[in-house]
C-alpha cells in the first residue's frame, strides 16, 4: 500500500477468466477513473508450479494450451476495460505463482485491489477458500470485493468498531463516498452479549444529524420502541411499545424502565460514534454522515443495509460491535450475503 509520501499506486485486478473477474475488471476501472489511477490486471498462472504441460498439445491448435487460455483471459478483461472507460490506463500481467502470493506482491504499493466474489482457474474459491482471507488478514492494501449490485442513489455503509481503531475503515468509507457523491450511513451495533461493556438491553436506535431521537427497532418483530413525545431521555424518545407486541412483552413501568435504559445506551454509544467519526468528517466536510445504531447482529445489520447500498466498508479486523471481521463469521457472512460491494480496509499497523 502506498504511503502518503508516494504517488498513489495503481488499481489493481485480479483476473481469471470468469464472469465474476469481469465483473470486478469493470468496477476496477470505475474505481481507476474517480482516482484519476492507472488499472493494472493480474492473472496468477499456478500451473507451472505443477509440472504441467502449459503449451498447445501436439494433436490441438497450435494457438491451445493453458498459456494462451490464460493470455486470452487478460486480453478480455482488458477489452472490458476500455469498453468501460477507455480514457483509463491499463496494464496487463501474467505471473507464476499460486493466487494468494501473486495478488500481495502485485498490490504491495497499490491503491486498491479488487477481487471478484467467485473464481475460476487462478482464483478458484475465492471466498471459501483462503485467498480472501489471505489477502484481507495479512496485506496492507484495501480489499474491494465485486459481487451483487451498486444501487445508484444508495449510501456508502461502513461498519464502526468503537472497541479498536477503525480509522482506516472510516478514512475509506469518507473517501469513497466523496468520490461516489453518495451518502456516509456510519453504522455500529451492540448485543447483550458485546465486548464493549453493554448491558442487556432491547430496541435499537436510529439517529442522524437531521432527526436526533428518530427510534427504529433492530429486532422488529416483538417490542421494538417507536416514536413517542411523551417522555425524553438524553434527547433519544422513548416510551412507546409498537402495536401486536405479544402479551409477554414487557409493558407499563417495566417497559418504561428498559426504553429509559436503552436510551441511556444509544446515547452512550452516540457520543462515541460521534468521536469516532469527529476528525475524519473535519477533513471531508462536502460528504453527508447519518450515524445509525442499532441493537442487533453485525452481519445481520449490514447485509440488510446492503440492499439499498453502493458499497459496504468493514474493517479488516474487529471485535466489540463488529467481532472478528476476517476469521470470525462477521466477514464470511458479509462477504458471502452483501447485496452490493464490499470494501475491507486493513487495520493500522501496530
Amino acid at each position: 500500500m502506498s504511503t502518503h509520501d508516494d504517488p498513489p499506486g495503481p488499481v489493481v485486478v485480479g483476473v481469471d477468466g470468469s464472469d465474476s473477474a469481469l465483473l470486478a475488471v469493470r468496477l476496477g476501472v470505475q474505481e481507476a477513473a474517480a482516482r484519476h489511477l492507472p488499472l493494472h490486471l493480474v492473472h496468477a498462472f499456478i500451473w507451472p508450479l505443477m509440472n504441467v504441460n502449459t503449451g498447445p498439445s501436439e494433436s490441438g491448435p497450435a494457438t491451445g494450451g493453458l498459456r494462451h487460455d490464460a493470455e486470452r483471459a487478460l486480453a478480455d478483461a482488458a477489452a472490458a476495460a476500455a469498453a468501460v472507460d477507455p480514457a483509463v490506463a491499463v496494464t496487463a500481467e501474467l505471473i507464476t505463482g499460486a493466487p494468494a502470493p501473486v495478488l500481495m506482491h502485485a498490490a504491495k504499493d497499490a491503491s486498491l485491489l479488487v477481487i471478484g466474489d467467485r473464481g475460476l482457474g487462478g482464483f478458484t474459491g475465492l471466498l471459501v477458500g483462503s485467498v480472501a482471507v489471505h489477502c484481507t488478514q495479512h496485506g496492507r492494501t484495501p480489499v474491494l470485493v465485486a459481487r451483487g449490485t451498486e444501487h445508484p442513489g444508495g449510501p456508502v455503509v461502513v461498519g464502526v468498531d468503537l472497541a479498536l481503531d477503525s480509522t482506516n475503515a472510516i478514512e475509506a468509507a469518507f473517501g469513497e463516498a466523496r468520490l461516489r457523491k453518495a451518502e456516509l450511513l456510519a453504522v455500529h451495533t451492540w448485543t447483550r452479549h458485546s465486548g464493549h461493556g453493554h448491558e442487556p438491553v432491547p430496541g435499537a436506535v436510529h439517529r442522524d444529524d437531521a432527526h436526533h431521537g428518530a427510534v427504529q427497532g433492530g429486532e422488529p418483530h416483538h417490542g421494538a420502541v417507536v416514536h413517542d413525545d411523551s417522555d425524553h431521555v438524553g434527547g433519544v424518545q422513548v416510551g412507546a411499545i409498537r402495536p401486536g407486541a405479544p402479551p409477554t412483552e414487557p409493558t407499563g413501568a417495566a417497559l418504561l424502565r428498559q426504553d429509559r435504559a436503552t436510551a441511556v445506551v444509544a446515547e452512550r454509544e452516540g457520543r462515541s460514534l460521534a468521536g469516532a467519526l469527529a476528525a475524519v468528517r473535519e477533513r471531508h466536510p462536502d460528504v453527508t454522515v447519518r450515524e445509525h445504531l442499532v441493537r442487533g447482529r453485525p452481519a445481520r445489520v449490514l447485509v440488510e443495509l446492503s440492499e439499498q447500498a453502493q458499497l459496504v466498508v468493514v474493517g479488516g479486523r474487529g471485535c466489540g460491535g463488529f467481532t472478528g471481521l476476517v476469521m470470525g463469521s462477521v466477514s464470511h457472512q458479509v462477504l458471502h450475503h452483501a447485496r452490493c460491494p464490499v470494501l475491507i480496509a486493513p487495520r493500522p499497523a501496530a
